[in-house]
């Protein structure tokens, strides 16, 4: 779950939490350089809340997944939720830095009603220009599929993903996902997650793309997997950590290391 440090210090936390310290704190918080709550920060509010589909007779299900921190100041979070201080969103918000909403909230994926299944935002990755990409496990739009291109509050229909992430069987015990996007120095772009294939070439649990979103075929890894956490180091080599492992030219499903 993610942890965000702000220029001033203070710590931005998201997950499935519903407490601070004894405070109420619904899944997202800001705490000072010392750990204590910050209570300038959605004092006023319910916080991340909501099952996926109200229809559903479930616990509720949502979390925090990604936090982004704009140039404004404003905060991107993402995640598997319905709800913000009782106002209807989908998996994506803008707050400001006090934690009340912005006027800038018309996402494409808030008009997502998805069912059945908690499917939402994984990871958010900034871009040049206040634009970013989000990854995740929502429905299909613009047959981009688990990965999109936000500018403007819209999709970027440059960046095309084709066909996006998939697997080459049918399993619904593995909801594809696309787990965390991080990018090189040069802006190539790399994706990781529980996916097989990428554009419908096999790709195993971890792909690079151009930055118009096609696939960087230069970038093959012999053996890859289901990857939980990846980072890009100074010198541009990649750390991950892979939770289940398949060759490149296998046709064996996943075997989960977990």
């Amino acid at each position: 779950f993610p942890v965000t440090i702000q220029s001033d210090g203070k710590i931005l936390l998201g997950g499935t939490f519903t407490t601070y310290g004894g405070t109420t704190a619904n899944r997202l918080c800001r705490i000072t350089s010392t750990g204590s709550i910050d209570s300038t920060f959605n004092t006023s509010g319910t916080g991340i809340q909501g099952t996926i589909d109200p229809s559903i007779p479930l616990p509720d299900d949502s979390a925090v997944n990604s936090i982004a921190i704009r140039s404004t100041g404003n905060i991107l979070v993402g995640g598997v939720f319905a709800y913000y201080n009782s106002a209807t969103v989908r998996h994506l918000i803008e707050i400001s830095s006090n934690g009340s909403i912005t006027s800038n909230n018309n996402f494409p994926i808030n008009n997502i009603v998805t069912t059945n299944e908690p499917r939402g935002i994984f990871t958010i990755l900034l871009l040049s220009n206040d634009d970013f990409l989000i990854g995740g496990n929502y429905f299909s739009l613009f047959n981009h599929r688990f990965l999109n291109k936000i500018t403007n509050n819209s999709f970027n229909l440059s960046f095309n993903p084709g066909t996006g992430v998939s697997y080459q069987y049918s399993s619904s015990a593995h909801p594809l996902t696309t787990k965390g996007i991080a990018l090189q120095n040069d802006g190539k772009i790399i994706i990781y997650g529980d996916f097989f294939n990428y554009n419908s070439v096999r790709t195993p649990g971890i792909a690079r793309l151009n930055n118009d979103g096609s696939l960087d075929t230069a970038f093959n890894l012999i053996t890859a997997g289901k990857i939980g956490a990846l980072a890009v180091q100074s010198d541009g080599k990649l750390i991950a950590s892979i939770t289940s492992l398949v060759a490149n030219n296998s046709t064996t499903p996943y075997r989960d290391w977990e």
